[in-house]
């Protein structure tokens, strides 16, 4: 209950982080003690090893910045105590949760993510799957909209493509946690700016008819993704007041 009250405060209201600790003591237990327990993922997991698994050695990895993440000290109640070595996946990671648990930076290691790359090739090369008719080399980004994925790098990663002349498209598939409403517009990047209205990255994203710093601004207004996404957002909020 005090969790949730903070949360209230804060104006961020977190179900699955509530959820976290009554999952954890429902789950089954076992009366064997192991040599190793890996708590895999932060929250429930981390609980579940900590608070109901026998081990001589317990390890927790950590994938998130601590810090922003909506987890606390109140609502961990002192689970990392429990942990011979916790593992962050970078070196950023580690120091949001150092930042958070100081005390435990001496047993705090970075154990960056392995990815087997010969199983996503064979996975890459199935049949089926999404079809828009391109025919150049298209490119998936599947993960959260959030600074942390590194999206800002894949940017200037397709920038470079570009001016090497080869014929790609990106698209990306996520959501961000602070997403209600979404809208989009399809486009291309540009390289160079055109036009002088508009704010951002207006002047380098182009549509038909021109970037959205050249084309008039009731008809950015009409196909922009923040068009689309207000539209879809009053539409819900007249749903809600039938």
């Amino acid at each position: 209950m005090k969790n949730l009250i903070s949360m209230v405060k804060e104006r961020r209201i977190q179900a699955d982080k509530l959820l976290w600790r009554v999952l954890s003591d429902g789950a089954e237990r076992f009366d064997v003690c192991f040599d190793l327990a890996m708590a895999w993922i932060e929250g429930g997991s981390v609980y579940y090893v900590a608070d109901h698994v026998k081990a001589r050695k317990k390890a927790a990895l950590i994938h998130i910045d601590y810090e922003n993440a909506g987890y606390t000290r109140a609502m961990d109640r002192g689970c990392f105590e429990r942990f011979t070595n916790i593992f962050a996946v970078s070196e950023e990671t580690k120091r949001h949760f150092c930042n958070v648990y100081p005390e435990y930076e001496a047993k705090t290691d970075v154990f960056h993510n392995i990815v087997n790359q010969e199983v996503i090739r064979l996975r890459a090369q199935e049949k089926g799957g999404f079809s828009d008719g391109y025919g150049g080399f298209r490119i998936l980004t599947v993960g959260r909209l959030t600074w942390q994925k590194g999206y800002d790098i894949a940017i200037e990663a397709t920038k470079i493509l570009k001016e090497k002349k080869y014929d790609i498209r990106w698209y990306v598939l996520g959501e961000g946690e602070l997403v209600e409403c979404q809208g989009s517009c399809e486009g291309r990047i540009a390289f160079a700016e055109e036009g002088d209205n508009g704010f951002g990255y207006d002047p380098l994203f182009l549509v038909e008819g021109g970037s959205f710093a050249s084309i008039p601004g009731a008809e950015k207004d009409r196909i922009s993704h923040r068009g689309n996404a207000l539209r879809t957002l009053r539409e819900l909020l007249l749903a809600r007041q039938k």
